[in-house]
């Protein structure tokens, strides 16, 4: 006899799906089909970031179902929905690490609004991870840091950025210049922290002498703090801590 075993959630995740929830009450009690579709669309991203793609499916069939059955009159609202369809199939996709079909997907996108348009970078940077092109990750997110206005969305960006950046081979990354200071600020902080893993110790001090160097760099003191508390976390055990922080678990 066998027992299924589930996936433990973690306290974002439980958050998310809490928040996708409230979206879907919010499209049963909209007046119009276009709000109905506005919260299940914010629904199914959340319930993607929760990594629950069934139920994120699930919206995808009541969107596509709504624009099959409802199409909206107006020519701007009907390419919108429709943009929308495909970058939460594309999430998906990216979420699945359907290189292929992602890839298919976003070349069909023809982004409307400017949320769509930051979707359509993001998602172009996420392929681009799947493809194991990082630094072309560190070019599109370094870029679309300045068009990301919430902090929680910069926070997503500027994690992203370090997942790319982490998975670097030590001479991939000692190769790296460019002409971007964010991006060379971004390089210095990776090498920063690789070094140490040599001496934990001097860590906290080597990260405010590259404040002192980057000033002007996205990345915030909370961020380097996380940095912090992850290579100080049983240090008396450990002699040594890895670098590479995935797209998951507390630099997520």
């Amino acid at each position: 006899e066998t027992t299924e075993t589930t996936r433990p959630v973690t306290e974002k995740q439980a958050t998310l799906t809490e928040e996708a929830q409230q979206m879907l009450a919010l499209a049963e009690d909209s007046d119009t089909e276009t709000e109905r579709f506005k919260y299940r669309a914010l629904a199914a991203h959340l319930y993607i970031k929760a990594d629950e793609l069934a139920l994120a499916q699930q919206q995808l069939v009541l969107l596509q179902e709504k624009i099959d059955t409802h199409p909206s009159v107006d020519m701007a609202t009907a390419q919108t929905e429709t943009t929308e369809v495909q970058i939460i199939s594309a999430e998906i996709a990216i979420h699945k690490k359907n290189a292929l079909l992602a890839k298919q997907i976003i070349d069909e996108i023809k982004p409307v609004t400017r949320d769509q348009q930051i979707s359509f970078y993001s998602l172009k940077a996420d392929l681009d991870f799947l493809s194991a092109r990082f630094m072309y990750v560190v070019d599109r997110r370094a870029q679309l840091d300045a068009y990301i206005t919430d902090e929680k969305g910069k926070d997503e960006n500027n994690r992203k950025i370090w997942a790319a950046l982490s998975n670097l081979a030590g001479n991939q990354l000692n190769e790296q210049r460019s002409d971007n200071p964010i991006i060379n600020g971004w390089l210095d902080l990776t090498r920063v922290v690789r070094a140490g893993q040599q001496n934990i110790s001097s860590l906290e001090d080597d990260l405010l002498d590259w404040g002192t160097r980057h000033p002007a760099h996205p990345v915030n003191d909370s961020f380097l703090q996380e940095l912090i508390s992850i290579y100080q976390i049983d240090l008396s055990g450990k002699r040594r801590i890895a670098v590479l922080l995935p797209m998951s678990g507390k630099l997520s």
